[in-house]
């Protein structure tokens, strides 16, 4: 599976953690998913992950700690994320993010 759309799951918390294991994985949607608190740690292994859009996760209050082992990472929206205040300090070793949207969270730089 190369893109999984689950947005406005209104009560989606957390992510199975065997989603770590979608290693074919290019784009993940998230949109609107206004219960999701955190993302498994394992899914810091989805190597082939392009594109990952949280927009409007209000919840959101964490990314994982090896989240910077995203290493195909391209996109990322975490617009309106208020809860969000602090990105791992991992974050610094995506050298593919070419896109990054931030408006509407509290977050600090780093963790």
């Amino acid at each position: 599976m190369k893109k999984l759309l689950l947005n406005e799951c209104a009560n989606l918390i957390e992510l199975p953690v065997e989603y770590g294991n979608l290693h074919a994985l290019e784009i993940l949607d998230l949109d609107n998913c206004v219960r999701l608190e955190k993302l498994p740690d394992s899914f810091a292994k989805l190597a082939t992950l392009k594109m990952l859009s949280l927009k409007g996760c209000e919840n959101l209050i964490e990314l994982p700690v090896e989240f910077g082992n995203l290493h195909a990472l391209e996109v990322l929206y975490l617009k309106n994320c208020v809860r969000l205040e602090k990105l791992p300090k991992s974050f610094t070793k995506l050298a593919t993010l070419r896109s990054l949207r931030l408006e509407g969270c509290g977050v600090h730089f780093w963790s």
